[in-house]
Formats: structure tokens, sequence, C-alpha cells
């Protein structure tokens, strides 16, 4: 189930945002996604988490539409809760692709940071201090090079895969990434 929340700007941290600068009464609202509405791709799996095991090629999908009251910028998908139960690691969660679609155009695939979605930070890696600490990682949705279409408009449907990068040697967690939700951060004007 998906389900929104409404915030002030600057009182909140967490989602894919849209909006990184904010006029003086926009407010930042964000969609929450539950694991079962995420899309597990190869070695992943859903419980009452994504997983993310240390196998093979897991990945996930975050799907969702550009709500209507969004006001144009830019935006962030922040995985709100990762967590794994071995001593403190790091995981590379890498983007893998990015499909974008807008009423009226052709759909736009595009693979990685091409597709106008990075991590925050510029880095992919997932720092846990320990067994249990929870994180949140955050990506950057930007205007996509060699775009058909321009910018982030309400009616956009984005889909985003996450990678779990488990052959790159940053990624040195010896067990399953726990995913407990994601949230999308937009803003809106006054």
């Amino acid at each position: 189930m998906t389900t929104v929340r409404k915030c002030i700007t600057g009182l909140a941290l967490a989602g894919f945002l849209f909006g990184a600068t904010s006029a003086a009464n926009a407010e930042t609202r964000g969609i929450s996604m539950s694991p079962n509405s995420l899309s597990p791709q190869g070695t992943a799996t859903v419980t009452s988490t994504l997983n993310l095991p240390d196998v093979a090629t897991p990945a996930m999908f975050v799907t969702f539409i550009v709500p209507p009251d969004y006001t144009q910028g830019y935006g962030t998908v922040r995985v709100v809760v990762l967590m794994q139960t071995t001593a403190a690691c790091s995981a590379v969660l890498s983007v893998g692709a990015v499909t974008r679609r807008r009423p009226g155009f052709a759909s736009q695939n595009v693979n990685g940071l091409l597709g106008g979605v990075e991590p925050v930070g510029d880095s992919a890696v997932a720092t846990f201090s320990g067994a249990g600490i929870v994180l949140a990682k955050s990506y950057l949705v930007r205007k996509p090079q060699n775009a058909s279409f321009s910018g982030v408009k309400p009616g956009d449907s984005f889909s985003i895969r996450l990678d779990r990068l488990v052959d790159d040697a940053a990624d040195n967690c010896a067990s399953t990434i726990f995913v407990a939700g994601v949230e999308v951060r937009y803003e809106t004007g006054p």
C-alpha cells in the first residue's frame, strides 16, 4: 500500500526528492512505499522486507508516478530503511537503469547514470556502522542526458532499478541487505 505524507520543507529528511530549491512557502511531500510495492529482480526476494542477498545479481525496481501537485525542480529518492545483520560493512547500491514515461512521448530506457538518477554524494556505497544499524541512502532525480523530453513534470512515470553490486570490491557485506521501505520526496509550490 502506498501512502502520502506531508511536511513543511526542512523538517523531514527522506525520499527520492523532487525540489532541490524551495520557494518561501513550498512544502515537501512524500510518497511512502512498502517492500511489497517494490519489484525484486535477479536473486532479490520479498518477505516483510525486500532482500538483497550477497549472491549473484540482486536488484529492485522502484516505480512511481510524479504527483499532480509537484512543482517542477529536482527530486530525490531515498531508500528509507536499509539494514544488515553482520558487523560494520559496506554495500554497493548502483543505479542500473531508469525508464521514464510521459504521456504523448515514447518511453525512454536508459542504463545507469545517463538516466538522470544518481546517488546523493556521488557514491553508490552504503556504509553500515554495525549489525542492525539502520541507514538511509538517497538518490537525486535530475534531467537525464540525451532526453527526448525535458525536466520532470506531474504525471511522469519513473522505474528506477537499483542493483547491489556484490562483485564490487567496495561491497564487503557478507550478508543480505534488507530494504524496509522507500520514500519519494517532492516539492509543491505556495
